[in-house]
């Protein structure tokens, strides 16, 4: 559990206290955390850190805070994946493709173009479930960071 502490401590909050004494906003700070959690689990590996890079970009807010969140969502990104396809299987009235690895590998080496087909419908429901929560779920962390950053600029 220390060690947990610790890897929090100075992957995450330090980093962040650091940009608060550099002069960063709590509101940009805010956003670049809450920005960096909702593209950290979009259910596409390897997109998130393009993505983060590309919405950062224009709206002027510090890519090393979209990425530190970005990051530290990661083992988050991975457990979701699979419910949020299957969520959104669901939701589009999709049938779901077997997601155990003997029958993925079954269906792999059964008609391999079948199964990037499958996997590819399988990935837009996920995008289409992500889409469905992250709005509230960005807007609601926004708020919540906001009000902690707040409180530490007040604190200091």
């Amino acid at each position: 559990m220390k060690r947990i502490k610790s890897f929090i401590s100075n992957k995450l909050v330090n980093p962040i206290l650091k940009f608060l004494k550099q002069g960063m906003s709590p509101h940009k700070l805010a956003l670049g955390i809450s920005i960096g959690i909702a593209l950290g689990l979009v259910p596409l590996i390897g997109a998130t850190t393009l993505l983060c890079f590309l919405v950062a970009t224009p709206l002027r807010i510090n890519i090393a805070v979209t990425q530190i969140a970005n990051y530290f969502v990661y083992p988050l990104q991975i457990i979701l994946i699979i419910p949020l396809m299957e969520l959104g299987s669901r939701l589009l009235s999709i049938k779901p493709i077997p997601y155990s690895l003997v029958e993925m590998t079954n269906m792999i080496n059964s008609d391999f173009s079948m199964a990037l087909n499958k996997l590819w419908i399988a990935s837009l429901a996920g995008l289409f479930a992500w889409a469905m929560f992250i709005l509230p779920l960005s807007m609601g962390s926004y708020w919540v960071i906001k009000k902690l950053l707040n409180r530490v600029v007040t604190v200091n």
